[in-house]
């Protein structure tokens, strides 16, 4: 069986994804890990709870520090279910994506068992 072109697009294309990966989700996974060190060390009050809970016991965090992380509450939280839709999307595509390619190597298989 021969593949159409769209069939060697798809595979051309799939290939270069796969072979940025490595080089790409290495970076993202760095920086991740980077802001998050860099949160815990210089703003221990955006990224540690228990910091956080430590110094409301001993009662120094100012009000409107207060004031400011309450009204920042609701955005962070609209920010993160906006990230998990996106992953959750995201997900979807690849599935339908890597569907395709499952139909193309079933489709492959089929017609060399018939040769």
């Amino acid at each position: 069986m021969k593949l159409d072109q769209s069939d060697e697009l798809l595979i051309q294309s799939r290939e270069k994804m796969i072979g940025y990966w490595p080089m790409a989700g290495g970076l993202v996974s760095f920086l991740l890990i980077g802001l998050t060190v860099w949160l815990i060390v210089f703003h221990p009050l955006l990224a540690n709870p228990f910091h956080v809970m430590s110094e409301l016991d001993k009662g120094s965090i100012p009000a409107s520090m207060l004031f400011l992380m309450a009204a920042i509450l609701p955005f962070m939280t609209l920010a993160t279910i906006g990230i998990m839709a996106a992953l959750l999307l995201f997900a979807f595509i690849s599935m339908r994506r890597e569907r395709r390619y499952l139909e193309l190597i079933s489709m492959l298989r089929s017609e060399s068992e018939h040769d």
